[in-house]
């Protein structure tokens, strides 16, 4: 029996079916959140000692990382488990240790070590983050487990391509790292949405509109600029350069000097006594300066810091 309205019921419902799917499919998150617990105890601290990174964030990572439960990707012919995370949202640290092994699950075989090996030197075998980095230590070797382990640390960038210089956007978590393998993006971890507190100390620059905040920890500084004047000025140079000279061969800078100093008179040069890095994001009129020291600064002994010969004190 062709009835053409059981016919266009079926269509319907079959429609309706197919749109439920949608919704659903929707909802699915790309990966699975990531589980964790608190270490009480963890390796990746002392990476950095035993290949002379003595950062004082090492103390840190010691006592706040976390481990990883559910996180793996399976890349060509090998297997990658997040194993230990940690993340500090102010200085913009993070530190993995991944364990690989054979896409079964197995060790590695003595010539699938060695071809990884290969790989990682080559620059072949890294992490992409969602905002950008300077390495701090990226080791690949095998532990007394004779597992194979991956050590990667970065600082982190203080600002996004999202940030604006009336909105930068928190930095609390990260939700995910890409791992990049043979040239291609090839797959990625979730990150376990954890924090942890820490003291800070927040500069007061609200009397120096070039500047939009600065905070510092006992492990680093963070400074945050607005670059719209010295954009402004640095165009105006080009445009006015002699017919034919190459703009290339011009720069700018936003800041010359930065110093913490102390209550006992003594000073610190933070871009000799830190391992820093900075980023202008220029389509959005900002600039970030990240720092870690060596060794720790006492919050307790600072009296202010102070940028090319301007000093700003805490924000009580």
């Amino acid at each position: 029996m062709n009835d053409p309205w059981m016919k266009y019921g079926k269509m319907v419902l079959i429609f309706v079916v197919f749109c439920m799917t949608l919704v659903a499919c929707k909802n699915v998150p790309v990966h699975e959140p990531s589980e964790y617990e608190v270490l009480k105890e963890c390796d990746m601290g002392n990476i950095f000692t035993e290949n002379d990174q003595l950062y004082h964030i090492r103390k840190q990572i010691k006592e706040h990382s976390v481990k990883v439960k559910n996180q793996k990707r399976s890349i060509s012919k090998y297997e990658i488990t997040l194993d230990q995370y940690f993340y500090n949202k102010n200085t913009g640290v993070a530190m993995y240790k991944f364990i690989l092994s054979a896409s079964d699950g197995s060790s590695l075989s003595d010539e699938q070590y060695k071809k990884l090996l290969n790989l990682h030197e080559k620059g072949d075998l890294d992490l992409i983050n969602k905002r950008s980095s300077r390495s701090i230590l990226n080791i690949l070797k095998k532990d007394k487990d004779n597992q194979v382990v991956w050590y990667v640390g970065c600082l982190l960038s203080a600002i996004s391509s999202q940030d604006k210089i009336t909105d930068i956007s928190n930095k609390d978590a990260l939700d995910s790292v890409g791992i990049y393998f043979m040239g291609n993006q090839a797959g990625e971890l979730s990150l376990p949405d954890y924090s942890y507190e820490e003291s800070v100390v927040d500069f007061d620059v609200s009397k120096n509109p070039t500047i939009v905040s600065a905070k510092m920890t006992e492990c680093g500084l963070c400074v945050i600029w607005n670059i719209e004047d010295v954009l402004t000025e640095f165009h105006k140079k080009i445009e006015s350069l002699p017919a034919g000279e190459d703009p290339e061969g011009y720069n700018y800078s936003i800041y010359k000097d930065i110093y913490i100093h102390m209550k006992d008179g003594t000073k610190k040069n933070v871009l000799e006594d830190s391992f820093c890095d900075e980023e202008k994001r220029e389509e959005n009129k900002i600039a970030s300066f990240s720092g870690i020291w060596e060794d720790g600064i006492s919050l307790e002994d600072v009296e202010n810091l102070e940028i090319d010969g301007r000093i700003y004190e805490i924000r009580r």
